[in-house]
């Protein structure tokens, strides 16, 4: 085996997979398995599909995707795989409030948002201010535009938003044993004790969740690694202290049914790494007070079950938010208010330049259609909040490089892959002399950012926080 892999993680693996740790070892010999989430539109002629994550896509090793002025345009993202398996466990749909409460870098959350169709609320948390900016801009990239990205911790958040939100996705930080094929920073990081230490933090961030989930609502637990303690065994002592939750079985294409609830992704039984996922719902009040509660020896489990008796609890459901984005059939308040900002002036310049939603809210000098009142974050932390459209500049107003990712610019000027690398490098771009005011520079029909025609020569408008030079 060319890989160096921990002693003590393989004496682990030898007792919990038994006979088919010989193959297990052996998918080490193989070159991780690398994949795209694409936007609508992308040609993907010819592309093996990831079967269990729609609109997802094998892609070669050699392939330098990274590096293609698409991948800046937002038209598809690179991820793991078996990472893109957790957002289809949870199967959020449009409409509803979602939480991914430990979301960066962000290919979850991209992931539920394209569930989503870009409709309800979907808030993405990290509580690491360097890897929530990272997730804020890969929100942005992907076009993503009913998305608050918040940097705070998990018991803050839940001491604001009890029983809020349909669904939640704890993608919970781990020892990260499935990624050892994939990154040697995952292998020189482990020791024997990472498994406990991180189950404990694991656990704390699950009781949080639990506190957010609405009654009928369901919690998504994954993590990308092997071991029991942290996978079956942060499960079991949930279920164990939380009597009004279920394992839920639950199904993904071209992988077994997962009829008790888990699923354990495994490389030398997919094309993948490693992953653990478990489903839960929280009962409504009305469903049998039962639990399925189980633990794990070896990759086919054994399982047990056990009842508890449990009192009903009365727990105020919230209503619909701003009904361009959230629809629910609850009568009663609801924590998320909908927005009543408006600024005619922004809109009508907006309107002008882009087919957008109208402006609802302002966050901070950046106006922005949001899906609900900024209000209700109050205290916490936020980096992205909605759709941003436009930045108030005092004397004029600059159409935000979000607007230009995920709604359709009127004017367009398609150019090739050399110029288009000069535009994303920054550069001042020589264009017909016909060309006025604001337009987007496009490169095989996806938007790159804004440019603004003036004399002949368009004006580079792209972030300079994001300007590089691709080979």
């Amino acid at each position: 085996m060319s890989i160096e892999l921990p002693s003590a993680f393989l004496n682990n693996m030898k007792a919990q997979l038994g006979k088919s740790y010989d193959d297990f070892i052996a998918s080490y010999e193989k070159p991780p398995f690398k994949a795209m989430l694409c936007r609508f539109g992308l040609n993907v002629q010819d592309r093996q599909a990831v079967p269990w994550a729609s609109g997802a896509y094998y892609i070669l090793d050699e392939e330098k995707l990274g590096s293609d002025p698409l991948h800046e345009a937002g038209a598809y993202y690179l991820q793991e795989p078996s990472a893109m398996a957790a957002p289809q466990v949870l199967t959020p749909n449009p409409g509803e409030t979602v939480l991914d409460l430990c979301a960066a870098p962000g290919g979850k959350s991209i992931g539920l948002a394209f569930l989503m169709q870009n409709k309800g609320l979907l808030v993405a948390n990290e509580i690491h201010p360097t890897r929530a900016k990272v997730l804020s801009q890969n929100i942005e990239r992907m076009g993503i535009t009913n998305c608050i990205v918040c940097s705070t911790s998990p018991e803050k958040l839940c001491d604001i938003f009890e029983s809020a939100f349909d669904k939640i996705l704890v993608d919970a930080p781990c020892s990260g044993e499935g990624m050892f094929r994939k990154l040697e920073e995952a292998r020189t990081q482990w020791n024997e004790d990472s498994p406990m230490q991180c189950a404990i933090r694991q656990g704390k961030i699950l009781e949080s969740a639990a506190k957010m989930l609405k009654p009928g609502g369901k919690i998504c637990y994954s993590t990308c690694t092997f071991n029991t303690v942290e996978n079956e065994g942060v499960i079991d002592d949930f279920l164990h202290n939380h009597p009004d939750f279920n394992l839920e079985a639950f199904s993904l294409k071209g992988l077994p049914h997962a009829k008790h609830g888990i699923m354990r992704l495994l490389p030398h039984e997919i094309d993948g790494e490693g992953h653990f996922i478990a489903l839960l719902k929280k009962r409504d009040g009305l469903e049998e007070c039962s639990n399925s509660v189980h633990t794990h020896d070896n990759v086919e489990a054994n399982k047990y079950e056990e009842t508890r008796n449990c009192t009903d609890k009365c727990i105020e459901k919230f209503s619909h938010i701003n009904d361009n984005y959230i629809k629910s059939s609850s009568t009663s308040d609801s924590i998320f208010t909908a927005p009543t900002y408006s600024n005619q002036k922004a809109d009508k310049f907006i309107e002008s330049i882009c087919h957008a939603p109208k402006i609802n809210g302002i966050f901070g000098n950046t106006y922005v259609s949001a899906p609900c009142s900024i209000d209700t974050f109050e205290g916490i932390k936020l980096l992205r909040f909605g759709l941003h459209i436009a930045n108030d500049r005092g004397k004029y107003i600059l159409p935000d490089h979000a607007l230009a990712l995920a709604c359709v610019v009127k004017n367009r000027l398609e150019i090739d892959r050399e110029t288009a690398i000069k535009y994303l490098s920054g550069e001042t771009l020589n264009i017909d002399n016909s060309l006025k005011d604001w337009l987007s520079p496009t490169y095989k029909g996806y938007q790159l950012g804004w440019g603004k025609a003036v004399n002949g020569q368009l004006k580079n408008h792209y972030p300079k926080g994001l300007r590089k030079y691709l080979i």
